[in-house]
Parts: structure tokens; sequence; C-alpha cells
């Protein structure tokens, strides 16, 4: 069951990740230059068994500059605007304040 759960999760948080790296693909303004990928990620379950908190290492990659910085993510499932916010947020800090654009 905890396999099971977290490759839940983990296909949820690959499909918001796509997401974003497909607007920036498509964004007339960065045409692609910036992309995200997952680095790694540890799931565990809450006590009582009701389900589970992911934690994602996000990297943003500059592909003009050869730059990159890591992000950390709590996916919890049963705040998923949440979790789209934050990795929107995540890409929006790192292309206009971690970069030098």
């Amino acid at each position: 069951m905890r396999n099971k759960l977290r490759k839940k999760y983990q296909k949820r948080v690959n499909k918001l990740i796509k997401e974003v790296n497909k607007s920036i693909k498509e964004d007339p303004l960065w045409n692609g230059r910036f992309v995200f990928h997952i680095m790694d990620s540890y799931f565990e379950r809450f006590e009582d068994g009701s389900g589970g908190l992911l934690y994602v290492v996000v990297r943003g990659y500059d592909k003009k500059d050869e730059y990159h910085k890591d992000y950390t993510l709590e996916y919890i499932p049963y705040l998923r605007l949440g979790a789209k916010y934050d990795i929107w947020q995540i890409a929006n800090n790192f292309i206009t304040k971690d970069t030098d654009t």
C-alpha cells in the first residue's frame, strides 16, 4: 500500500512539473530557456495511515547560462491547488530572482 500511494503522489507531481515546463517552452519571451526537473523525493506516511506527504527536490536549470538551483517542495494531495501554486512560485522565483534575467 505504501508504494502504491507514493507512486500516485509522484505521478501527480510529475504532471505538474511537465505542465510548468510546457508553459515555459511555449512562452514567447522565454522560448524554453528554463527547465525544471525532479532530482529526488522522499515519502513519509501519516501515523494514522490516512495518507502521506511527499518531499520533492526540484531543480531549476537555465540553459543559456548553465545555472541551476535546487528547491524543496512538500506535496500534500489534499492541497492540490497549493502544490500547483508552490511549483509556479518556485519557477517564478528562479526566473526572476535567482538568475540574471
